[in-house]
């Protein structure tokens, strides 16, 4: 963020932040990291006092008229650095050997603009109200964000999902497992993940194929085709414990995984939901500082950026719970608790980010690590359910546990 490149690739015209005053590139970047959910002047006083330290701020007006010269991209580059990071790791959690990441989708309560009717769409589910479309990639096991993206509310899950597989295609991660619900099931979608070489676990309608629909068996084979092309595929039906009737498909092999494996392997997937609660409840992420789409488009990937820098603290947190609670013979597991976590990270991280001294940085990391690990919060064994459809960049490879 201090360097000159950085400045010069982000800035939206090259007379910007030429000259060094008050407030700055890197003071407003950070100010924007700073979990600002509302700009005022205390807010601001607050940050030049209590994390600049300095006794005089800037109005708000100045800091609203700085930050309008920067692009969404500074804050995206952040995110997408957290997430080429992560995925470099060598003792990251896998699934047989696969990355196990899982697609969904969320809308996002914007506020009232003109501005934003127009970038993002006025017909939306609830009359008056404006609405942006946001989608991820997750991966699952090791809990961070690996790819996002942010529109207009007309579109769709599965054109999301394909600008998903470019991220993909960019980060070289090829031995994945992707899983979806029923509204990303297109025989164009299949095609692509099959023709990339991925795997995929879909949930999908129960007449997605006449083999599905009429077969009395739990699981089998079906074909699809795209482009003159077939594809074969397993599908797997079981009944929840509702007595609903699921349908799963892949292109895993049955030696790869097993038909009991596969529910067992989907029912994982409820792990976005606590990611999507996590950053609605505890970074409330809808909760824009502007009324602009630049604006909301710099506070969406700031919060992905600080949400991804908050799960690297969780992997040592974690750690050092699981260690603490050695021979305590505790009925449940126990794990960071995020919120307080999110808390806690408010203002402590910002001051680590302007420290001169990779030592001392590194002595407040752990510092700050160690205290959030002092609240935790049990793992709720068996929770399994269904979303309702309507409701780390470095040169050299590094251990999880030595990312944050």
């Amino acid at each position: 963020m201090e360097s000159y490149d950085y400045k010069t690739t982000h800035r939206l015209e090259s007379k910007y932040f030429s000259r060094t005053g008050e407030l700055g590139f890197l003071n407003t970047l950070l100010m924007i990291l700073n979990f600002f959910k509302k700009t005022s002047n205390v807010e601001i006083y607050k940050f030049y006092r209590d994390i600049l330290e300095k006794a005089k701020g800037v109005s708000r007006q100045a800091f609203e008229q700085s930050r309008a010269k920067i692009s969404y991209t500074a804050f995206k580059e952040l995110f997408e650095l957290t997430s080429e990071t992560a995925l470099e790791v060598e003792d990251a959690k896998m699934y047989k050997g696969y990355r196990l990441l899982s697609w969904d989708g969320t809308t996002l309560l914007l506020p009232g603009s003109e501005e934003l009717k127009e970038e993002f769409g006025a017909s939306t589910s609830k009359e008056g109200l404006i609405y942006a479309r946001a989608s991820m990639t997750i991966d699952i096991l090791e809990k961070f964000i690996v790819s996002a993206d942010i529109a207009g509310y007309a579109i769709g899950e599965r054109r999301m999902a394909v600008r998903h597989l470019s991220d993909l295609d960019r980060l070289g991660l090829t031995k994945c497992i992707i899983m979806a619900d029923r509204g990303y099931w297109s025989p164009e979608l299949i095609a692509e993940i099959c023709e990339s070489g991925r795997k995929f676990l879909f949930r999908i309608q129960k007449n997605t194929s006449k083999t599905v629909r009429v077969s009395d068996s739990s699981s089998g084979i079906f074909k699809v085709k795209h482009n003159r092309k077939t594809y074969r595929l397993r599908f797997f039906k079981f009944v929840l414990p509702s007595g609903d009737v699921e349908f799963l498909a892949t292109n895993l092999a049955f030696d790869e995984v097993s038909d009991k494996e596969l529910a067992e392997l989907y029912f994982m997937r409820w792990g976005i939901e606590s990611k999507y609660n996590e950053l609605k409840s505890f970074l409330q992420i809808e909760n824009f500082t502007g009324k602009t789409s630049l604006i909301v488009k710099q506070d969406f990937f700031a919060t992905l950026y600080l949400s991804n820098i908050i799960a690297f603290a969780k992997f040592q947190a974690d750690d050092i719970i699981e260690a603490q609670r050695v021979g305590k013979h505790n009925k449940l597991t126990y794990q960071l608790n995020i919120n307080v976590a999110a808390g806690i990270f408010k203002d402590r991280f910002i001051k680590i980010l302007l420290q001169d001294s990779s030592f001392l940085q590194s002595f407040m990391l752990n510092s700050l690590v160690s205290d959030i690990s002092r609240f935790v919060s049990p793992i709720r064994p068996n929770r399994k359910s269904f979303r309702n459809p309507n409701h780390r960049k470095p040169h050299l490879a590094i251990s999880r546990k030595s990312a944050f």
